[in-house]
């Protein structure tokens, strides 16, 4: 066991105790260990792009021993949940979701899920978090001297969301005795008294809590003062409480006087990142108010499978007596009885009745009424999906078709950054939806209203490119005889889209890099500067880091940008969407009932679509012209030029336009496993080198489409036995060379 290991297991320390008592400086995971707890510190003087960065390395070159480098895996999702890097943390956690859990030692198993658990609370992700709840637990003998302390953080979580009463009762017995002399234990249950609305047991807790810390965090002990306050139906506004407290406050009067425009112009302002629990719903509450329910139909399109948290059941009431399903809408409100009473909270949803605006006596009646007709909880949910499906128009994440594991991780990555005000950059061959997937962020943005505004930076000029982006004065130039204004202004809070962005001009990359920096252009011809407030996304089917090499494109501009990354897969790496892409395809106003042949969809599967789905698209709407309204097209009604043609593959070293990005190249870490020997790799490796000679680490991973790390290891051991030697023309590990001797 190693050393580090031993200690977590059999003493009391913490883990940044450990580390700097037993740490390495020569392993890259220790030295990032200690400096994530250093940066978790308050007097941390270390940046986020310090810590990335010494991270990136870690994961890269890994650790000797599983134990301790998933137990870094789970600090690190933890730290990044913490600072809201969710990206960062679906990167990683990728990494380690295909790891054999049950192998490493259950102290550090019970870490992992708790730092999965929290990931998950964070992403409002509902459907796993009871699970690795249970995990987290379990993997701790109950005589531990550790299983209270991680009671009592699982507990803190549980409180917030007012589900203390799915924990075991010798659990809750034991998180009493525990609030007696900790702080955590007690504000887990303060919380969770606070989220239910238990009149009794916030005065019961939460005056123990104000007694024993309110120096602590005094700002903390006026908000729970006021939700207390709120609870008892007292709605002044204090001085004394944060703004965005105030604000909501503002919000929910306004709905209890059913003034809904005040409402509308007040919800503007609200933070949803900011909330406490008892405005934890304020954005379910609102959909009633504008009438648009995107977000209760995601949870019921998403979740169907999962358990919802039990008060939303009463927004999914709401929803379907709207949508006169008056079976749903009693299944849901049963139900959300049979919660409330186990976790002691009908006082929380008698206030949260206060502020449903649609809600008439006739309405709650028809609530309220015995449901008809028998629904288990599987048809239910099955039934309600079936309702959102034919209600629900193609847009946002239904722009992009398919459901293959690669479709699935894009589609995530479309609602992870959709509200992210940060510029995103999407990267993938000529054809493979690019601007589908920046349609599908803008959609599922809280500025979809806004315009989204596309250019193609690599089919114009310089001159004119720049002034359609920045917009130009009077005069500026011959013929500027009026002000234009440019897509960056004329896109408002919108979305820019630059596709092909990597044609840009070196002088153009330096504006852009400004506009990203400073959020403000200036017009051609102007002497001031303006703000702007749009969201860029960039697309490209080029490798960007060659045209770096290259000195073709600004590298502060590349790292400005790859922050938040969607790499979009080519066709024919993900065929089984094939299928769905015929349907979805073949499917319009004039042509619903057709379908494709058994053999017909067999060729298509067997073709290689070098020009990815914007090629199956263009064939298939050219079938459709030239079969007419055939219900059923087969092989005989069609000319295919392409069958029994093969598509020759790239260039093995030169497959940059499906280069992998680096959170993928870490999880491919994972499937090289799956290769047979070690030996039988460095063999294709030599086979590689006797016939180019001279290749990067980065070209030996596209070729063989293995990890950084695997390529690192078997080319340091070819090294070691005499058969390759290392050229190092820069600084970069990117650009080493490796040559035979």
């Amino acid at each position: 066991m190693h050393k580090i290991i031993k200690e977590f297991v059999e003493t009391h320390k913490t883990i940044g105790e450990i580390v700097k008592e037993h740490g390495d400086k020569g392993q890259a995971v220790e030295v990032a260990f200690d400096l994530i707890l250093s940066y978790l510190s308050s007097d941390s003087g270390f940046a986020i792009e310090d810590v990335n960065r010494e991270v990136d390395a870690a994961l890269e070159v890994g650790h000797p021993d599983d134990d301790v480098f998933l137990l870094f895996i789970a600090y690190l999702i933890i730290t990044f949940s913490r600072k809201k890097m969710y990206a960062k943390c679906e990167s990683i956690y990728r990494i380690s979701n295909s790891f054999s859990i049950s192998k490493y030692q259950p102290m550090v198993q019970a870490s992992y899920y708790f730092a999965v658990y929290y990931y998950f609370f964070e992403i409002n992700n509902n459907a796993k978090i009871d699970e690795m709840q249970k995990l987290a637990l379990s993997k701790i003998p109950k005589n531990s001297f550790r299983y209270p302390n991680m009671l009592s953080r699982i507990a803190q979580i549980m409180g917030v969301l007012g589900k203390l009463g799915d924990l075991p009762k010798e659990d809750f017995v034991l998180l009493e005795k525990l609030s007696e002399s900790e702080y955590a234990a007690l504000g887990a249950l303060t919380d969770n008294a606070l989220f239910v609305g238990d009149i009794q047991l916030i005065n019961k807790y939460a005056t123990q809590l104000w007694g024993r810390y309110k120096e602590n965090n005094p700002e903390w002990l006026d908000i729970g003062k006021s939700m207390l306050q709120l609870y008892q139906g007292n709605f002044e506004e204090k001085t004394n409480i944060p703004e965005d407290f105030r604000i909501c406050l503002q919000y929910y009067k306004a709905l209890k006087s059913r003034d809904l425009g005040r409402a509308k112009e007040i919800y503007k302002k609200i933070n949803d990142a900011s909330l406490c629990s008892i405005f934890l719903f304020v954005s379910y509450h609102h959909s009633f108010v504008t009438g648009r329910f995107e977000i209760l139909e995601k949870v019921i399109r998403e979740k169907a499978d999962a358990s919802f948290h039990y008060m939303l059941d009463f927004f999914m009431a709401r929803y379907f007596l709207i949508k006169n399903n008056k079976d749903l809408a009693r299944f849901y409100y049963t139900r959300l009885l049979k919660s409330c009473e186990k976790h002691n909270a009908i006082h929380r949803l008698k206030f949260e009745m206060q502020f449903a605006v649609e809600l008439t006596p006739e309405s709650f009646f028809e609530l309220t009424q015995p449901i008809q007709v028998a629904i288990s909880e599987e048809n239910s949910k099955a039934l309600a999906s079936e309702i959102i499906s034919s209600d629900m128009a193609t847009s946002g994440i239904h722009r992009i078709v398919g459901k293959s594991k690669a479709i699935d991780a894009i589609k995530k990555q479309v609602e992870q950054f959709a509200n992210l005000q940060r510029p995103i950059l999407i990267v993938g061959e000529t054809g493979a939806g690019k601007e589908v997937v920046a349609k599908a962020i803008h959609e599922e943005s809280l500025n979809k209203a806004e315009p989204f505004l596309a250019i193609n930076c690599g089919a114009l000029t310089d001159t004119l490119l720049q002034s359609e982006l920045f917009g130009y004065e009077v005069g500026a130039f011959t013929g500027a005889v009026t002000a234009h204004k440019g897509i960056f202004e004329a896109a408002g809070k919108g979305v820019v889209f630059l596709d092909e962005f990597g044609e840009m001009s070196q002088k153009l990359q330096v504006s852009l890099l400004r506009v990203l920096e400073n959020n403000e252009i200036r017009r051609i011809g102007a002497a001031k500067a303006k703000a702007i407030h749009c969201r860029i996304i960039a697309a490209t089917n080029a490798n960007i880091e060659d045209l770096i090499s290259q000195k073709l494109f600004r590298e502060d501009l590349y790292h400005r940008l790859k922050q938040f990354t969607i790499q979009i897969p080519p066709l024919r790496s993900h065929k089984e969407d094939i299928p769905h892409l015929i349907r979805f395809f073949l499917t319009d106003k004039n042509t619903q009932n057709q379908v494709f042949s058994e053999d017909l969809t067999a060729l298509f599967l067997e073709y290689q679509w070098p020009g990815n789905i914007r090629e199956l698209k263009n064939e298939i709407d050219r079938i459709k012209i030239l079969c007419g309204y055939k219900p059923l097209i087969e092989v005989k009604d069609v000319e295919l030029g392409w069958v029994n043609q093969s598509v020759p593959e790239t260039q093995i070293v030169n497959k940059a336009s499906t280069k992998l990005s680096k959170e993928e190249q870490m999880h491919q870490r994972l499937l090289d496993r799956k290769i047979s020997s070690g030996d039988k790799r460095r063999q294709q490796i030599m086979k590689l080198f006797h016939q180019y000679k001279q290749l990067t680490r980065s070209q030996i991973t596209d070729a063989l489409e293995i990890c950084s790390l695997t390529a690192t290891k078997d080319l340091q051991q070819l090294c070691k036995e005499g058969r390759l030697t290392k050229v190092k023309p820069t600084l970069s590990p990117r650009s080493h060379y490796f040559k035979l001797l």
